[in-house]
């Protein structure tokens, strides 16, 4: 199954037990927008759960546990903010 790059991001976020208004705080999009994005995935794998997602992603795939949780880490800027939008590093 492909996932386009802005599913892939969605379902890392998802991931990460991202809420749908966090998901669309750090993406800058609509709390609507970002719900639609995971009930497309959920619908994608054929899944009712945000948890049936990241586990069949993982399995599917079989990504291994190390990658997994390299992915999973929590993002690091040096300013500490935890929106993108806002981050003084920000190129």
């Amino acid at each position: 199954m492909h996932l386009t790059s802005h599913e892939q991001t969605i379902l890392g976020l998802i991931a990460r037990g991202r809420s749908d208004r966090a998901i669309a705080e750090e993406l800058e999009i609509s709390l609507s927008t970002a719900r639609k994005h995971r009930e497309n995935l959920l619908a994608k794998f054929d899944v009712s759960k945000s948890t049936q997602l990241v586990v069949r992603y993982f399995t599917d795939y079989g990504v291994p546990l190390k990658k997994m949780q390299q992915r999973l880490a929590p993002r690091q800027f040096p300013c500490a903010s935890w929106k993108w939008s806002s981050c003084c590093c920000k190129a």
